[in-house]
């Protein structure tokens, strides 16, 4: 049965159909930036430590994953992470076992944590944007003015189980497969529900259908990013979207280069965002020319 409202226009069926999706830049290049030489890098060399709350997180940029080539697994060894940091009357940390990346060649600051130092600042300036308070928090809760490698360590797990992500389950909750023995995190963040919600806007319009394939894409994009770094995971819907659940590697997982795939992820689905924002008016505008056409 033909529904008599829609009106088939074979030029834009064969425009659309043979149209290629635009290409358009996720990541931008990691470039040089010679504050971040001048006041983390150089003071880490001269004196071991750099002073976090003299940092100016509006003086540099890091909207791309650090690079390089390193050493990973038994070949780098492991690094125990015990709760260093950690507010008052807290309960000890869980401890992390935290691959230690070795750098065979240094891009651009030439230090022998250039990666670590650099994902964990980029995990200080995308929580930075989303809470403009989080070096006052750190600085409040932690008192950690000065900080060296080892608190860089320390710190990352700190922002990615209270700022990125959520290492908390109600006992007995269905949705976690594996229990105690493996750690899980909680991803709830409202762009993955503005990104359903415009993925199914434009299917609506394009198909003529309410069978949304939104959490498909969005388990492909959760592959794509996190496969590397994860065990396992499950997207479960909420009233509000969805939460994805994470579980890393059981033996042992970095929390710097798991927080970037985070990261990598979000970045990701903001620029899918931003895209399917102007396709959505396209197709508004395209529908209402027809609709006046006929």
């Amino acid at each position: 049965m033909t529904d008599s409202s829609i009106r088939f226009v074979p030029e834009l069926f064969f425009q659309r159909a043979i149209a290629a999706p635009e290409i358009y830049p996720i990541f931008e290049e990691q470039e040089f930036s010679p504050y971040l030489k001048e006041h983390v890098f150089d003071k880490l060399s001269e004196n071991g430590t750099f002073n976090l709350e003299q940092l100016d997180l509006t003086a540099f940029e890091m909207k791309a994953r650090p690079s390089g080539q390193y050493a990973t697994g038994s070949e780098a060894g492991t690094r125990q992470l015990g709760g260093r940091f950690q507010r008052q009357g807290q309960k000890n940390r869980r401890s992390v076992k935290m691959c230690t990346h070795v750098f065979l060649r240094w891009p651009m600051y030439d230090h022998e944590y250039e990666w670590q130092i650099l994902g964990f600042l980029r995990m200080l300036k995308y929580i930075w944007q989303r809470n403009k308070s989080i070096l006052a928090d750190l600085l409040r809760d932690y008192r950690c003015g000065e900080i060296d490698t080892e608190d860089i360590f320390e710190l990352s797990v700190v922002l990615l189980v209270e700022y990125i992500c959520v290492d908390y389950l109600p006992e007995d909750d269905p949705n976690d497969f594996y229990g105690e023995e493996y750690t899980c995190y909680l991803l709830m963040e409202s762009e993955m529900d503005d990104y359903l919600t415009l993925i199914a806007q434009i299917e609506t319009l394009r198909f003529r259908t309410t069978e949304c394939t939104g959490r498909n894409k969005l388990r492909d994009a959760v592959e794509m990013f996190m496969g590397n770094v994860l065990y396992d995971f499950k997207i479960v819907p909420c009233e509000a979207g969805c939460v994805i659940y994470l579980w890393p590697p059981p033996d042992y997982y970095d929390p710097i280069e798991f927080a970037n795939s985070i990261i990598d992820l979000m970045t990701y689905i903001n620029a899918e965002i931003d895209r399917m924002k102007a396709e959505l008016a396209a197709l508004t505008a395209a529908e209402q020319e027809m609709e006046v056409a006929a």
